[in-house]
């Protein structure tokens, strides 16, 4: 995570938050036990088998994210309000993303870590911006196919590919 971060501007809380989880979700997915061993028992509550290094592990990468949202907030780059939540929020989707990932829930993104890069990006800029349309105009145009929709569907053999379910 760290090295993403140090990829980007220090003063851009923005583009730091989509580098951390780049890092998160790169890291998710090349070493998928790893993942597991720092936060799998502790979400499990098998506090019994964890140890005070894989403490320091979630902390360490907790901090991270931490520091950055309360910078962004500091500096204006995000909206006022709670950064514990905004945290909270923030680890819950890269997390989220990453144990998907690595127990083969999304075949589409299997071996393609170029389409896992732009779904992690994307998903981050979603979450930023929020998904909510600001003004709800009366007669929408049915929406486009988007860009992660399109590189989907372009892979044969997935759920993408066959087609929305009716």
């Amino acid at each position: 995570m760290r090295a993403e971060r140090a990829k980007v501007r220090a003063d851009d809380a923005r583009a730091g938050l989509v580098a951390l989880a780049l890092g998160y979700v790169r890291f998710a997915s090349e070493f998928p036990a790893y993942l597991q061993v720092i936060f799998g028992d502790a979400v499990q509550g098998k506090k019994d088998r964890d140890t005070p290094e894989l403490a320091v592990a979630r902390l360490e990468a907790y901090a991270l994210l931490q520091s950055e949202v309360e910078a962004g907030i500091a500096r204006g780059d995000f909206r006022p309000g709670d950064a514990a939540l905004v945290c909270l929020a923030s680890w819950a989707l890269v997390h989220g993303l990453s144990t998907l990932l690595i127990n083969d829930a999304l075949p589409e993104y299997a071996c393609n870590p170029k389409l896992v890069d732009f779904a992690t990006e994307t998903l981050v800029r979603m979450f930023g911006e929020g998904v909510f349309a600001r003004d709800r105009p009366r007669n929408r145009k049915q929406p486009r196919e988007s860009k992660i929709q399109s590189k989907a569907r372009s892979v044969p053999g997935t759920l993408a590919a066959q087609g929305p379910r009716r």
